[in-house]
């Protein structure tokens, strides 16, 4: 099997890439430019520790807000699997610059099509998000095909990019798979999201911003650990041809936390330990837990899958994350 892996450089495609090479034998072709947020030594942080891994990775030079070069497009020709991680997605940034964030990510959703249609893989795999629906009322939790209703230009970048892939789907008969997935943490994350926010300002002794409704609530998250989220996309990338139609797949978690509880729990260093080792335990744990990926939610998993609506079936089990 041959992947190309957009945002291979970033914090989840960094993840992606690693479990690619851990539980398959594929090549992967990982364009990139570094001129976004993407960094190489997430790259290899994720090739270096087998010599194989690094004979098994292509990475050619492409900004996907143009149309790849002829090169470009000799290592992309035969991939079977095409897998677009790669997107601007800090909301403070799209409020910065509404006009260049989203133009950014509508073209390079664009250009991706326009090498679709030319290659033909067997599945393309885009990673969304929950946001596109916008805020769910207490007690909802949103569902595929819910009205698309964005709250902020991040939001609507993603749901701009899911409406040209159904049109892709609908026009030119490719084979799309959408994932909206929930606040994801791990190892490598930008220092301007939340939780490595919370873990940086605690070990500077400074002020944790929380973002609250007008009467004072705190806003809820679902978090996703990213390994979850790879292994989510190699199941459905081993079942690609099955009954293909347009599929839509939500993923979070079993239980959801409010930012006070953020707060919190990665405030509460544990007897004996500084908060610097508390930062270093929750930025990069030597042990994360890692939950069978399952269609129900069913204790205290930390993923959960469910099929696109009218699909008809329902898969038993979607294996476990190794490390």
């Amino acid at each position: 099997m041959r992947v190309l892996l957009s945002g291979a450089g970033g914090f989840v495609g960094s993840h992606v890439l690693r479990h690619l090479l851990m539980n398959t034998d594929s090549t992967i072709v990982a364009p990139v430019t570094f001129r976004h947020k993407g960094l190489p030594e997430r790259i290899e942080s994720s090739i270096c520790d087998n010599p194989e891994w690094v004979r098994r990775v292509d990475i050619p030079h492409w900004d996907m807000t143009t149309m790849p070069s002829f090169s470009v497009m000799h290592a992309v020709n035969d991939c079977d699997v095409f897998m677009n991680i790669a997107s601007e997605s800090h909301v403070d940034r799209s409020i910065k610059d509404p006009v260049g964030f989203t133009t950014n990510n509508v073209q390079l959703i664009q250009n991706l099509i326009e090498v679709a249609k030319l290659v033909r893989p067997e599945i393309i795999l885009q990673m969304s998000t929950d946001e596109v629906y916008g805020p769910a009322p207490e007690g909802y939790a949103h569902k595929e095909w819910d009205p698309i209703i964005p709250s902020n230009p991040y939001s609507a970048s993603k749901a701009m990019q899911e409406a040209y892939c159904i049109a892709a789907w609908r026009t030119f008969g490719l084979p799309i798979v959408i994932t909206n997935t929930m606040n994801i943490i791990g190892e490598l994350q930008s220092p301007e999201k939340f939780v490595p926010m919370i873990i940086r300002n605690l070990r500077d002794d400074r002020p944790i911003a929380v973002h609250c409704a007008p009467d004072g609530t705190p806003g809820s998250r679902f978090y996703l650990h990213a390994r979850n989220l790879a292994d989510a996309w190699l199941w459905l990338v081993n079942r690609r041809g099955e009954n293909w139609d347009l599929q839509m797949y939500s993923d979070g978690s079993s239980r959801p936390r409010n930012g006070s509880d953020d707060r919190q729990r990665h405030g509460e260093a544990p007897r004996g330990h500084s908060a610097s080792d508390q930062e270093n335990r929750c930025s990069f744990p030597a042990s994360w837990p890692r939950s069978t990926l399952c269609p129900r939610r069913d204790q205290d998993q930390s993923c959960w899958v469910v099929p696109a609506s009218g699909s008809g079936r329902v898969p038993e089990e979607v294996g476990r994350v190794d490390s």
